[in-house]
């Protein structure tokens, strides 16, 4: 029912676009034709202006300081080690094995 429901939704939300009969259409193509030309109008960037993660940056060029790069890490692993210890405390485990119900 959700696959019905979620592929009505993603047919509908394209009609809007198809029947608009010219003000919506024309509206949007003047404003890609602007934003065409004010992108040719501007100087192209220096690479020196690149961000640090476009470069390549890590966390080993981060900046900071050793001690704080062992909290980001532990802080890491106690959230993966606290997220898999409330995954595996919730799931009831009502097998015939686990409740001693199995025949063999």
């Amino acid at each position: 029912m959700r696959v019905l429901v979620l592929s009505g939704v993603m047919v509908a939300g394209q009609v809007p676009a198809a029947f608009a009969e010219g003000s919506l259409v024309q509206s949007a193509i003047r404003m890609a034709e602007q934003s065409g030309r004010q992108a040719a109008s501007l100087p192209p960037r220096a690479p020196a202006a690149r961000s640090a993660a476009a470069q390549g940056g890590n966390l080993a060029t981060s900046g900071m300081s050793k001690g704080r790069k062992w909290l980001v890490a532990l802080a890491a692993g106690l959230g993966v080690a606290g997220a898999m210890y409330a995954i595996d405390h919730s799931v009831l485990d009502n097998t015939p094995s686990s409740l001693g119900t199995r025949k063999d």
